[in-house]
């Protein structure tokens, strides 16, 4: 299993719900450009392509799971 830093965590989860760098900005009290060098770096910790395939190997290994919320 993949470790993430806990802000990884957090918006991987955001992602997963559909949030935008914006609105994952506003909810963890950060910058949308701090969120997306967090995208960033969540990315390259998880081997992603975009945010999609973020999610869909968050799922796979075990980082997410169905109707589980922040």
């Amino acid at each position: 299993m993949t470790d993430l830093h806990w802000r990884e965590q957090q918006v991987l989860e955001g992602l997963a719900q559909g949030l935008t760098a914006e609105q994952l900005g506003k909810d963890l009290f950060i910058g949308h450009r701090t969120v997306k060098t967090y995208l960033k770096n969540l990315y390259v910790s998880l081997g992603a392509r975009n945010g999609p395939h973020a999610v869909a190997l968050g799922f796979e290994r075990g980082l997410l799971k169905i109707g589980e919320q922040r």
